[in-house]
């Protein structure tokens, strides 16, 4: 990770929020700040990373988050509270903030995230933090107040988990997964308790 997010910094204009108004309707829950369990085994055709032999698994996992660095489109479908399903596409980037950060700004242009009118960008920072470890920082106009989550990563860093930190109350039951299938493609999962796919998405890589 040795990008700055002063370089090439394609942001879109709003900054979207793909993943980031349902996280911001019903925010993940958890009675404590214990990270998810992650058990994918490791993907072969994903890109290895350079991590040092005895590094640190913050400093690791810091590395895995370079997977999302790149410019991004995607498509999804977001399922409503009576049961209809709309879809929504857009643009993402995500850059690297201060060495030790990615930040994935992301912009609907076609629907609206939650299937609802105005809801079309946010901004996600991912980190790896002493105490924490994996943390997912969401914002944006479908959920303007911060939320914070806490996640987990497998071996090489093509799968990720998440849930809310323990005390924010708003919402219940909602996880959000993260794979990788290839460099270039991931998907991007949000359930509701054990019930079916809440919203779910793909990115493919533009840049």
């Amino acid at each position: 990770m040795t990008t700055n997010s002063s370089h090439a910094k394609p942001r879109a204009s709003g900054v979207h929020a793909t993943l980031l108004c349902l996280i911001g309707s019903a925010a993940l829950c958890g009675c404590a700040n214990t990270p998810p369990r992650v058990g994918d085994a490791p993907n072969a055709s994903l890109r290895a990373l350079e991590i040092e032999s005895g590094a640190p698994q913050i400093d690791a996992d810091r590395m895995k988050l370079a997977r999302f660095i790149g410019v991004w489109s995607f498509r999804g479908t977001v399922t409503d509270e009576g049961g209809g399903t709309r879809e929504v596409a857009g643009t993402a980037a995500g850059v690297l903030e201060n060495s030790h950060f990615v930040l994935l700004d992301v912009e609907a242009t076609q629907g609206a995230f939650a299937g609802e009118t105005g809801r079309k960008s946010g901004s996600m920072l991912f980190g790896s933090e002493p105490g924490k470890g994996l943390t997912l920082t969401a914002w944006g106009d479908g959920a303007p107040d911060v939320r914070r989550l806490i996640g987990a990563t497998n071996a090489d860093g093509s799968a990720f988990e998440f849930r809310a930190m323990h005390g924010q109350k708003q919402g219940a039951g909602v996880s959000m997964r993260i794979v990788f299938e290839t460099d270039d493609r991931w998907t991007a999962t949000l359930t509701r308790h054990s019930g079916p796919a809440r919203a779910s998405y793909v990115f493919n890589r533009t840049d």
